[in-house]
């Protein structure tokens, strides 16, 4: 075992005696059941909803990784020159979600950078893979408006009020927080879907093959294209699941009864078939391998689904999991 496996392994023991649920999710990670940046995510909403976390997370980061003060430094984090900088590790993975995503608002500290376009999910009826990616477009543009109108509005009146501060001082307003944001698109919260109204037939029917390819790409290949398919997936699999006598409902049982996963690789812009019905064809598998698991263990009473997004682009292979528990 390295020094490094060493340490993670230290802190690991730490925080799932002290931070069970932080514990968790790193063992989960060493153990290759998600990608070091869904550990990231989840660290980030968790650190998100609970604020005292980040402290007492970073005592402990310093304290397993002191032996490595001069190499890696700690699982976030690590230290040079008196400077708190992000791990090369995670710092790979933010590159490799941003190379697709373009931004990342949950992981952000500041405000939305300047030539960047926000990334936010859409809730639509729609099936069709170049439809979806047109609405993910649209509403990042329009959102994207709405923020730097926002941020504009917000700057005007803080030159307004401008008084002399100590130093440093103006510099802090105008990075503002995330009270300061847009409401629908806040540093360190990942946005709600925004309700976008569907293309007409005529706007559809003259999208030329390269567009909806590029449109299904979107969808794909981001992680908010993945949540938007992934709400959409959830009323069919829990539809089909109904009709072959498997009703559920929403949340989340104490027993584990099926899991199955369906999943495609990232390949370029022209691998994306924009006419491919990937929801219909995701929600068969899905609901049919759930089924034949179903059927195999027996249910003991009240069933809930749940479906997630598969983030894992640094393998190139994306998708959804849906799981059964009673």
């Amino acid at each position: 075992m390295s020094d490094l496996d060493t340490a993670l392994a230290d802190l690991t023991a730490r925080l799932s005696e002290d931070m069970p649920e932080v514990g968790a999710i790193l063992a989960r990670s060493r153990a290759g059941e998600i990608s070091e940046l869904e550990a990231l995510d989840a660290l980030t909403r968790l650190v998100a909803e609970r604020p005292a976390l980040a402290q007492a997370l970073q005592a402990h980061a310093m304290a397993a990784f002191a032996p490595l003060r001069e190499d890696t430094g700690g699982v976030l984090f690590h230290s040079g020159v008196g400077l708190v900088k992000m791990n090369p590790l995670v710092e790979a993975a933010l590159v490799e979600r941003l190379q697709f995503d373009g931004d990342a608002p949950e992981l952000r500290t500041g405000p939305l950078p300047e030539g960047v376009v926000p990334a936010v999910s859409v809730t639509s009826t729609a099936r069709d893979p170049a439809v979806l990616g047109s609405l993910l477009k649209r509403a990042s543009l329009d959102l994207e408006e709405e923020i730097r109108a926002h941020e504009k509005a917000r700057l005007l009146s803080v030159d307004m009020a401008l008084v002399p501060l100590a130093d440093g001082a103006l510099e802090a307003i105008a990075q503002g927080s995330a009270e300061t944001d847009h409401p629908a698109y806040r540093r360190g919260e990942v946005p709600a879907p925004l309700a976008v109204e569907a293309p007409d037939a005529t706007c559809l029917a003259s999208m030329t093959v390269s567009q909806r390819q590029e449109a299904a790409w979107l969808l794909i290949s981001t992680t908010v294209g993945r949540r938007t398919i992934r709400d959409g997936l959830f009323p069919m699999v829990q539809g089909l699941l109904a009709d072959k006598g498997y009703p559920t409902n929403i949340g989340k049982g104490t027993l584990p009864l099926a899991v199955q996963e369906w999943d495609v690789n990232l390949s370029h812009l022209g691998s994306v078939q924009a006419h491919f019905a990937i929801m219909d064809v995701a929600a068969a598998a899905l609901a049919k391998g759930l089924t034949h698991q179903l059927k195999t263990k027996g249910t003991p009473g009240n069933l809930y689904l749940a479906v997630a997004a598969i983030n894992t682009v640094s393998d190139r292979v994306v998708g959804w999991r849906a799981t059964v528990t009673g």
